[in-house]
């Protein structure tokens, strides 16, 4: 009778559970790239120097090619030409986001974020954060403004 009760109570509970998960999941995978971008911009305010976010498979360079969810680097642009040199400061790299996850830029945010010495931008634009499950319910915008300030808006209609 015990392991019957304790089966209902694992069946009901089982659902709300991975719900649970996988919304830790996604804030999990919010956190890293928002944070990242309030690093970007502290790090260029703080250093007088442009700091560049930049999409990254490797960890260690630069690429153009796929999404953002394959990782990112974060380094100092110190001679500001937008690409990154052996020279230069790398801050944080972050690996692939977890699996199925995607984190999809609109242009001009396609490849890379920057940031002036001053903490501005001209790459306004909005990254969407989604989930395995592609539930609009628990995917992300981060914004970016003029300003160079992010913000997290949960209005997101459709994941890719």
């Amino acid at each position: 009778m015990v392991l019957f009760v304790v089966g209902i109570l694992v069946g009901i509970a089982s659902p709300s559970m991975q719900v649970m998960i996988e919304r830790n999941r996604t804030e999990a995978q919010l956190n890293a790239i928002y944070s990242t971008l309030l690093t970007a911009r502290s790090e260029a305010i703080s250093r007088n120097q442009p700091a560049v976010i930049c999409k990254s498979a490797d960890r260690s360079a630069c690429t153009t090619s796929g999404n953002w969810e394959q990782g990112w680097l974060l380094y100092i642009d110190a001679d500001d030409d937008g690409t990154f040199d052996a020279s230069e400061e790398l801050i944080t790299s972050k690996g692939a986001l977890h699996t199925g996850f995607t984190l999809r830029a609109a242009s001009p945010l396609n490849n890379v974020v920057s940031f002036r010495a001053n903490g501005t931008t001209n790459s306004t634009g909005s990254m969407k954060l989604c989930p395995p499950s592609e539930d609009t319910d628990h995917s992300y915008n981060v914004v970016l403004s003029m300003t160079g300030r992010a913000r997290v808006s949960s209005e997101v209609v459709s994941c890719p």
